[in-house]
């Protein structure tokens, strides 16, 4: 009997561990060895509700990546980033007092690398004095997303950038106003307290710059480099000449030194603007409170979107308690959630996060946890299955089955459902999409494929 018990346990874990393209399959087990057969089920046709969650507010004060433009897609969804931050005073410097003569204000910035958007077309960007003091949260001693500090009504520099260009793959030399750039230069010929006075000089003198997406920009958002006390961090430097033989001579203005470890009120405004003509009937942006809303796919096309720290994706299972009574006694034993990306959104693998996070949350969105691998402590991620030869055939796995077991056997209300979560870093932030189609989609829609073992033989075929 013992022999007999480990060959029917090594059949079940060996067709649990197959996929097939049917809807629903039958296996029937153990038919010499008992009156009531098992029988495996792989079914696919749950209904699964999907909706994109906004989320408001969250930290972006101490970042090392600064974000500056807009991009808006094809379903009318505007993300808008303003980076803010402060400058030291450029401190005693050393003028020849009869022949120093002022050049020129420049700001200078160095890309990190990150990018998101059309970046085969010129993006327009304007630079900004701020006029009030950039601070935090005096409650929280934090900078959310969604602060923005009054800056001078017009730009005091201009620029553009082509990633398409070498020149300005790695840095950016900004020409800011001339008439700035006299007042400091006259300040430092003069050796004025303020350049020396860190205090007074970034509270009441000189607040900070902002750099924001030109008007006619709804192509690119890129990312700056702002790791504190580094040679590629921001800085305004004045240059001037004094009759030597030495070029770009200049003093500098560094950015803001170390708070706490990080140039912590550098920070990033970053929000999201929706097209009511286009999101019909959505009020997402009206809600009292936003962190609940959730916009069903149904409402955008059949499809929902992920952006890190933005919008989440929210799956609902309102089916998986019935089947318990549908099946009879049994067991899952396994339970598969594929996610696929929407086609067209995406030409090349490093435009997918490698990883997703799921977790579980009640009927408000609130976090309960996260979702753990079968039989383990580790948190479970989505695994990128990427088709280098047919990229539109590419999607997401998750293995759910710790969780579905858990709605399977509860025989009340479904406790929680999923939110899926792209990756966001708040020190090097992003605002890089994916867009996912829902059970609808025609092309790219989402599955869970269940693995049912049952011992009912009145299972309807």
């Amino acid at each position: 009997m013992k022999v007999k018990y480990y060959v029917y346990l090594l059949l079940v874990v060996i067709l649990a561990g197959c996929e097939f393209d049917n809807s629903t399959i039958n296996y029937t087990l153990g038919s010499d060895f008992v009156s009531a057969p098992a029988t495996i089920v792989m079914t696919d046709t749950l209904t699964l509700n999907t909706y994109t969650t906004v989320i408001d507010t969250f930290k972006t004060s101490g970042a090392t990546r600064l974000l500056a433009g807009r991009f808006v897609n094809q379903y009318g969804f505007e993300t808008v980033c303003e980076s803010y931050f402060r400058v030291d005073p450029c401190g005693s410097t050393t003028l020849h007092k009869r022949s120093a003569q002022f050049d020129s204000l420049c700001l200078v910035l160095y890309l990190d690398g990150y990018s998101f958007g059309d970046t085969t077309q010129i993006a327009n960007f304007e630079v900004y004095r701020v006029i009030e003091e950039i601070k935090e949260d005096p409650y929280k001693e934090i900078i959310y997303n969604t602060k923005q500090f009054k800056s001078s009504e017009s730009p005091i520099g201009t620029f553009s950038v082509n990633l398409e260009d070498d020149d300005c793959r790695d840095s950016l030399v900004i020409r800011l106003s001339d008439e700035l750039g006299q007042t400091l230069f006259n300040m430092a010929f003069v050796d004025s307290i303020i350049l020396s006075d860190f205090n007074l000089f970034k509270e009441e003198y000189f607040n900070g710059l902002s750099i924001k997406p030109a008007l006619d920009n709804s192509t690119l958002v890129f990312g700056i480099d702002a790791s504190p006390n580094s040679s590629k961090s921001p800085a305004m430097r004045v240059y001037y000449s004094d009759n030597t033989i030495a070029r770009d001579q200049y003093f500098e203005f560094p950015l803001e030194e170390n708070i706490r470890e990080t140039n912590f009120l550098a920070y990033n405004y970053i929000r999201n603007f929706f097209d009511k003509s286009i999101v019909a009937g959505s009020n997402i942006t009206s809600a009292d409170n936003p962190n609940r809303v959730k916009l069903s796919s149904l409402e955008t096309e059949n499809v929902t979107f992920l952006q890190g720290g933005l919008m989440y994706t929210r799956i609902e299972i309102p089916q998986i308690s019935e089947y318990h009574y549908a099946l009879g006694v049994g067991a899952i034993v396994k339970a598969e959630l594929i996610i696929k990306p929407l086609e067209g959104t995406f030409s090349e693998k490093s435009q997918l996060p490698e990883q997703l996070v799921i977790n579980l949350v009640d009927s408000r969105n609130y976090f309960y946890d996260r979702m753990y691998a079968v039989g383990t402590e580790d948190v479970e991620y989505g695994v990128l299955h990427y088709n280098f030869e047919f990229p539109s055939e590419s999607y997401y796995t998750y293995d759910i089955t710790n969780f579905i077991q858990t709605e399977y056997r509860n025989t009340y209300d479904q406790l929680y459902d999923l939110l899926l979560i792209a990756p966001y870093d708040a020190v090097k932030p992003n605002v890089s999409q994916l867009i996912i189609g829902d059970f609808s989609h025609p092309k790219n829609d989402i599955k869970l494929k269940l693995y049912i073992s049952s011992y009912n033989n009145s299972i309807s075929q």
